[in-house]
């Protein structure tokens, strides 16, 4: 007898990027026709087969049967009952190998309103989509996700989840590994539907961009309390920091004093972290110092711009210095907590998204030759924040978290960091966390390591998650 295997079914999604609403969106159904898949030519090139790594099952979220409406028809006529949603949304998970097409998908749905694309200003060919907190619980963006069940034959028999939206994302690696996402996804409506219209499209588009190997990416701890960096200017409210946006480097200069000093911690430090500005709260890579006089790299750097004038405020700017950790596994999830509303209807009326938060976990070495000793379990008992980032992709200057960990950095980013000479595979990732240590375990057997489990915990000058993804612009947009 003929057998048929999981693997005959094609799962995969389209980004709705014309309906704006749950109701806009379940009302409609994915296209799938031209530009299909990251090599297709499109404008949106919003469209792919998911190349999962385990089987996820759509099916429609538990119901319950109201037996309360007087219909007049005997109880054994079970058309006189209505099946209601219960008010939970269609759920599963999409566990598949990832790289910078995958995860943007994602992030997309995840970060809603906090999602944004630009040109990088280094390189060509490049795309940069930017995933920070968004500040509405409106949602903007959905998915279509399908399972193909019945080839290129007709059938009734396909599943398709409409109005879909990233609820949790998980991003993780390990030694000898590669990057490992699973996205687990609310849908507004499931429904049975022939689908086969789409196979022939769905069957050949299907990603040939490698995933990203645990090897190449980049771990690095911003340190602003190390051995070198205990001192802290603030800037009392009778001093006044003066603010400078030059076309290449901006400068910061106190009024009073010499808070920049290289007795006060500058002498290693590379990063300025600015908190209680008015406008100019962030984290700046520092070029060159005088004792009055904080000089801020921003020749081709997004987001290093300041707001030109003079400040009052109790301002706090920190000596730090990104810190390069070798670690055997990193784990981040991120979640928004959306919710759909169905008000006794087996279709979503509304959906919203919560409050953003990160939680995960790292492994590091008890001690390194910059971060060592009881580096982790002193900020744990201490309860203090760090900044963390983890990210693919580097230029030929090296490794040099300053820039690179925002993905666009002065030079044209084009290898990762074993490459000896570039190889421009456009492929780049970075997510970069605020947290606080929750806890920590001491293991190991060769090397004494530290288990860290964190949450997210924003400050002034750093957004408790955000990611970063850099890809051709010729194989895909999310505009």
């Amino acid at each position: 007898m003929a057998t048929r295997t999981i693997w005959q079914d094609i799962y995969a999604m389209e980004m709705d990027d014309t309906n704006s609403t749950v109701a806009t969106s379940a009302a409609a159904s994915p296209a799938f026709t031209t530009g299909v898949g990251i090599q297709g030519a499109a404008a949106k090139n919003s469209r792919f087969s998911l190349a999962l790594t385990d089987h996820p099952n759509f099916k429609a979220p538990s119901g319950s049967v109201d037996t309360e409406q007087a219909t007049g028809k005997a109880t054994r006529q079970s058309s006189e009952y209505n099946v209601v949603q219960t008010g939970e949304a269609v759920q599963f998970a999409l566990p598949m190998l990832g790289n910078a097409y995958s995860v943007s998908a994602f992030a997309k749905l995840l970060f809603q309103s906090g999602a944004s694309e630009s040109t990088p200003t280094t390189g060509s060919g490049h795309k940069l989509a930017t995933y920070v907190p968004y500040s509405s619980a409106d949602t903007t963006e959905f998915a279509y996700f399908i399972r193909l069940m019945g080839g290129s034959g007709t059938s009734s028999n396909d599943l398709k989840v409409s109005g879909a939206l990233c609820h949790t994302l998980t991003v993780s690696g390990e030694s000898g590994g590669v990057l490992n996402i699973e996205p687990t996804i609310y849908g507004a409506k499931w429904e049975q539907a022939n689908l086969s219209s789409h196979a022939t499209a769905l069957g050949t588009s299907f990603s040939d961009v490698l995933p990203l190997k645990f090897q190449d990416s980049t771990f690095a701890i911003l340190d602003s309390t190390g051995a070198d960096e205990t001192n802290v200017f603030a800037a009392a409210t009778s001093s006044v920091l003066t603010f400078a946006d030059a076309t290449d480097n901006d400068t910061v200069t106190a009024g009073s004093g010499t808070p920049f000093a290289n007795s006060e911690g500058w002498e290693v430090a590379d990063v300025a972290i600015i908190e209680g500005s008015a406008n100019n709260d962030g984290i700046y890579p520092v070029t060159k110092t005088s004792a009055t006089v904080l000089t801020i790299d921003t020749t081709n750097s997004i987001g290093y711009q300041f707001t030109a004038g003079a400040d009052t405020g109790a301002i706090t700017v920190t000596p730090a210095k990104w810190r390069v950790i070798n670690v055997p596994s990193v784990s981040f999830t991120i979640t928004n907590s959306c919710m759909f509303n169905y008000y006794n209807d087996d279709v979503a009326s509304n959906a919203i998204v919560g409050r953003l938060g990160v939680e995960g976990s790292f492994s590091m070495p008890f001690g390194t030759t910059s971060v060592g000793n009881n580096y982790m379990v002193d900020r744990f008992l201490a309860g203090e924040q760090m900044t963390v980032a983890w990210y693919w992709g580097t230029t030929s200057n090296g490794e040099d978290p300053r820039d690179d960990y925002k993905l666009n950095p002065k030079a044209a980013m084009d290898r990762y960091k074993n490459d000896s000479a570039a190889t421009n595979p456009k492929n780049y990732f970075s997510i970069v966390a605020n947290i606080r240590v929750t806890d920590y375990e001491m293991s190991g057997d060769n090397e004494l390591m530290v288990d860290v489990t964190f949450s997210g915990a924003g400050t002034k000058a750093n957004d408790a998650v955000a990611m970063y993804a850099q890809y051709d612009s010729t194989l895909l947009s999310r505009a």
